[in-house]
């Protein structure tokens, strides 16, 4: 593979450009961290990828998230399933049931009844007389 032979100004820029996006810190903070271990790790690539945050493809931890991940999504999709084939069976016994997913405010079709047990009061303008037509002495 022949390099490419890179100016000093592009040196120069790319170097401004790790700075102020933070990438020098981190690894400064990374490798000074190493070089302070007593003991150093056998593996110092994988002791930088895990200070800096990277998931290796293989980590047993990253592994069961992704079992954890389909398993919920298989779940979902039977859950859906399930969903619309009580909403095919609710709507053989009741026709009028809503098809989407919210369900509808209640109606209201009768008044609410009075609290108390008496009969409401005849809604007249005239004061009460006999139900007969006489009159009272």
């Amino acid at each position: 593979m022949a390099r490419r032979r890179v100016s000093h100004a592009d040196r120069e820029h790319f170097r401004r450009y790790l700075e102020r996006s933070g990438v020098v810190d981190s690894l400064t903070t990374v490798f000074v961290s190493l070089y302070e271990q007593q003991e150093k790790p056998a593996k110092a690539l994988e002791y930088v990828e895990e200070r800096l945050g990277a998931v290796t493809l293989t980590s047993p931890h990253t592994q069961a998230l992704q079992q954890e991940a389909n398993d919920l999504r298989q779940r979902c999709e039977c859950l859906e399933e399930e969903n619309k084939d009580l909403k095919a069976k609710l709507q053989q016994y009741e026709p009028d049931a809503p098809e989407d997913d919210e369900p509808d405010a209640p109606e209201d079709d009768e008044p609410d009844a009075p609290e108390d047990d008496e009969p409401e009061a005849p809604e007249d303008d005239e004061p009460d007389a006999p139900e007969d037509g006489a009159a009272a002495n």
